[in-house]
């Protein structure tokens, strides 16, 4: 059976498109430290990432012994998330290539950015960088009511893909995920997805799907 056409190219950004997880984890550890908890990098990569930020603090709390109230939990999270932003744009990166490539495809078709994260803290990153001018959409946090795995946020994107009356379909869609929760909410919303384990490895795969795309277009 042949395969659906790629009609547009989706990709999560924390851990995906931008080295950011480093960040989330050293903001979470400097936050709850005076709280006495106590978080390790392999620990917090291999339970926390593409947890929302909410669920992700309570769940901390709660290990280390906490009585995680919504008072607690909210304090927590408002500083988490203010020492994240005053310091994405000079501490994460997303690999050069990424940007070459990410450029050249987004004049031969639709790309977004799909996240969890809230808007300030992933579009000031994609302006500073030269992404953000050209992406056709941009779907964060407190635009949908339910987060990965979830199937809203990809969901939005095709909304937002077909607003001016374009024919992309979910298949079409080809995604780029690095989590358990954001493959799932891409698979759930009928999307096609590649999983990758870092943001060192989405150039090669983006290479290998759409490598020819831009090579034509470069010429």
């Amino acid at each position: 059976m042949d395969q659906t056409p790629i009609q547009a190219v989706l990709l999560d950004f924390d851990g995906t498109l931008a080295d950011s997880e480093p960040l989330h984890y050293d903001c979470w550890a400097q936050t709850l430290k005076p709280h006495g908890v106590r978080l390790s990098w392999p620990e917090y990569h291999r339970r926390m990432v593409g947890v929302p930020d909410g669920l992700c603090g309570r769940m901390m709390l709660e290990e280390a012994g906490i009585t995680a109230s919504d008072n607690l939990v909210a304090l927590v999270l408002s500083e988490k998330k203010s020492l994240y932003r005053r310091r994405v744009c000079e501490e994460v990166t997303i690999p050069p290539g990424v940007l070459e490539f990410v450029g050249a495809l987004s004049a031969k078709l639709p790309v977004g950015v799909v996240s969890s994260s809230l808007t300030p803290e992933v579009e000031p990153l994609l302006v500073q960088v030269g992404l953000r001018s050209g992406l056709a959409l941009l779907v964060c946090g407190e635009h949908v009511s339910r987060l990965k795995p979830d199937p809203e946020p990809y969901l939005r994107a095709l909304g937002l893909l077909n607003q001016n009356g374009a024919s992309i379909t979910a298949p079409g869609c080809l995604v780029f995920e690095d989590s358990d929760s954001g493959v799932a909410s891409a698979k759930a919303a009928g999307m096609t997805v590649e999983r990758v384990s870092s943001p060192d490895r989405l150039l090669e795969a983006l290479d290998a799907h759409l490598g020819r795309l831009v090579a034509l277009k470069r010429r």
